[in-house]
């Protein structure tokens, strides 16, 4: 059956990947694509009936509106999936059926107010070892104590992460990352281990004024910058960079 694509840059990056540059696409042909990187553009819903041939996906860059449970069901092998989505909200169920995952990255885009839902969906995706949550506006994260199975977190750019806390319980992580935040305070870093790989920066702290950085230097592996502090006075107190 011959393809056919309503966005050329689908179609570009599509014959990049397969090497087919004289002819007609056809469903046999994409069987063999297991990588599409889609992200620099907008994908169409004009296209979907299209990308629901690659079948053999592992892994997928995509830009997207909201999709539900029926769409995501069609990618069961995918491992490595970045979507940048837009709409109100991002319901975390609609990976129920994805047990391959080991790599989630949810990104709001320009949509930075978007709100995750249902966090706790992930908790069954056994294999789901690094997750990262980027440019939205509320997620509730107290799930995240039940995902043992995570080795990497990384949280960027929230206007509101309920129950932020729980990371400090997440003592079987090997790498956090923290970045473009407002917060009340770090104390929940005192509670994981000093082997657990940290990079923190552009953090704000509104909370409280007394910060003692010096305590983060007990992590071997650290990367950390930009940490401020809000005062009484609303000004802003630069707390880094980290002095070894």
């Amino acid at each position: 059956m011959q393809l056919s694509f309503y966005h050329p840059e689908f179609e570009k990056e599509v014959r990049k990947q397969i090497n087919i540059f004289d002819r007609a696409i056809t469903d046999n042909d994409v069987l063999s694509v297991i990588e599409l990187d889609l992200s620099n553009f907008d994908f169409k819903e004009e296209d979907i009936d299209t990308l629901f041939f690659f079948i053999n996906l592992k892994s997928l860059f995509i830009n997207l509106g909201s999709k539900n449970q029926f769409f995501w069901d069609h990618f069961r092998n995918i491992e490595d999936l970045c979507w940048v989505c837009w709409g109100s909200k991002v319901d975390f169920s609609v990976f129920t059926n994805m047990k391959k995952l080991s790599s989630l990255c949810i990104s709001g885009g320009d949509y930075s107010g978007i709100a995750f839902e249902n966090l706790d969906a992930l908790v069954f995706l056994e294999n789901l070892q690094c997750l990262e949550l980027h440019e939205f506006g509320h997620v509730d994260l107290s799930s995240l104590s039940k995902m043992l199975q995570l080795k990497s977190f990384a949280l960027r750019y929230t206007h509101q992460a309920e129950s932020i806390a729980t990371i400090g319980m997440m003592v079987w992580l090997k790498e956090l990352v923290l970045d473009g935040l407002h917060v009340e305070n770090l104390d929940f870093l005192d509670t994981l281990p000093d082997t657990v790989s940290i990079k923190m920066c552009g953090i704000e702290i509104y909370g409280c004024n007394d910060v003692n950085v010096d305590k983060w230097k007990r992590f071997k592996k650290r990367d950390i910058c930009e940490i401020s502090v809000k005062n009484e006075w609303w000004d802003y107190i630069d707390l880094s960079p980290l002095d070894e």
